[in-house]
């Protein structure tokens, strides 16, 4: 344990190396990602996991979650700075070897489908309530049809930008 410990001392204190910058993000662009993935699912879920948990018990493990997220936000940018590698799933290869890798995208493929099945929802659910005083015969008071529509919606939109940006790839 302590020889673990006195090697993170050790990594932190070193200076940071000139790392050459591939992004074509700025600085606050990227602080400007940053915040919307945190708020963007995350806060419709506060009140409930609050109700749940109840107040005391809540605000604890928001404070665990925090701590948990801060020391592995360091332990992925140290890692970055040592093996020089900015982008996260090379250096998660490179760390962890190369099924490392293919789980980050498995885990990266879910969160993202579970947060398109979040909107879905919170979107057919809104809707609905919305449409209902035009009667229980209008179509978008019906909640299967609305979450059809938005997913059709959120689907089409996405093949459009991904053959957009394959064509972009390819021919341009």
């Amino acid at each position: 344990m302590m020889r673990c410990k006195s090697r993170m001392h050790s990594l932190m204190d070193k200076p940071m190396p000139k790392i050459e910058d591939t992004g074509s993000s700025t600085t606050w662009g990227a602080i400007a990602n940053f915040v919307n993935s945190i708020i963007g699912a995350g806060i419709m879920t506060l009140p409930y996991s609050l109700k749940m948990t109840g107040f005391v018990a809540g605000i604890i493990m928001y404070i665990l979650a925090a701590v948990m997220a801060y020391l592995g936000y360091i332990f992925a940018i140290k890692s970055g700075i040592r093996k020089n590698i900015l982008n996260f799933e090379p250096l998660s290869k490179a760390v962890f070897g190369r099924w490392s890798m293919y789980n980050f995208f498995f885990t990266y493929y879910v969160n993202a489908v579970g947060i398109c099945t979040a909107y879905i929802i919170l979107i057919g659910d809104s809707l609905t309530r919305l449409f209902a005083p035009m009667g229980p015969d209008f179509p978008l008071a019906n909640i299967r049809i609305t979450m059809i529509i938005t997913t059709c919606i959120i689907l089409c939109k996405t093949c459009i930008c991904l053959y957009c940006a394959c064509f972009h790839i390819l021919y341009l």
